[in-house]
């Protein structure tokens, strides 16, 4: 996969930690701003956090508005949309996001995200 198809695919994957775990590298690290503050993620800290996230809503989907490629490494603008069980049936804007990703033996390796929540 090029790392376009590889950043593609994992964004599609979301919030399935069994798909997602194939596009990221065993030693991934994640640097995230955010609504959080700031957060370093391993793999597994954040497959963690995504399914705790996933729990919360009834549907999830990230629409990515810009990709920039540069050999091993991706940027990506992303919007994140949710249906809440509060109201399963309307799909909301949760996030808008930036990020930066460098990728390793056709893993995901390394990351900064930016976003902030919307409302």
């Amino acid at each position: 996969m090029t790392p376009k198809e590889i950043i593609t695919a994992y964004y599609e994957s979301i919030p399935q930690p069994e798909l997602m775990r194939q596009y990221l590298h065993p030693q991934m690290r994640l640097q995230w701003s955010g609504d959080r503050g700031y957060l370093e993620l391993t793999t597994n800290e954040l497959l963690a956090m995504i399914s705790q996230f996933a729990a919360s809503c009834t549907s999830s989907r990230f629409l990515l508005t810009h990709i920039v490629v540069e050999e091993n490494r991706v940027s990506v603008r992303y919007e994140h949309y949710v249906c809440t069980p509060e109201e399963p049936g309307i799909e909301k804007l949760y996030s808008r996001a930036i990020a930066f990703w460098r990728i390793k033996e056709d893993k995901m390796y390394f990351g900064y995200v930016s976003s902030y929540k919307e409302g």
